[in-house]
């Protein structure tokens, strides 16, 4: 467990029926070049010399890659009841990992 102070919210779905309590947590990632990027390289659609490499950086047998992944928790303090929004207290956090890909 990573933590036990994790605000919650109430979720509705698009005919407006209550759900149950969902976590306020949200990641984003980013994979450069894109899955779309490579299976195009792959196929023969797109040119070495024309994806996006991460930074920029890339020679002729391979090119940088990069994972990226951003992370918002929203935290409440333990003495708090969980749906209160107004003491809920945001953490950001990113990560990122470099790698190599062969040509």
């Amino acid at each position: 467990m990573l933590t036990n102070l994790l605000r919650t919210a109430l979720a509705t779905d698009v005919g407006g029926n209550e759900l149950a309590a969902r976590g306020c947590l949200r990641f984003q990632t980013m994979l450069r070049p894109s899955a779309a990027e490579w299976a195009e390289y792959n196929s023969g659609k797109r040119r070495w010399d024309d994806i996006s490499w991460a930074q920029g950086i890339h020679g002729s047998t391979t090119g940088l890659r990069q994972s990226w992944c951003r992370i918002e928790l929203q935290l409440r303090p333990a003495d708090v009841d969980s749906n209160n929004r107004l003491v809920a207290m945001p953490f950001f956090g990113t990560a990122a990992v470099h790698f190599a890909l062969d040509r």
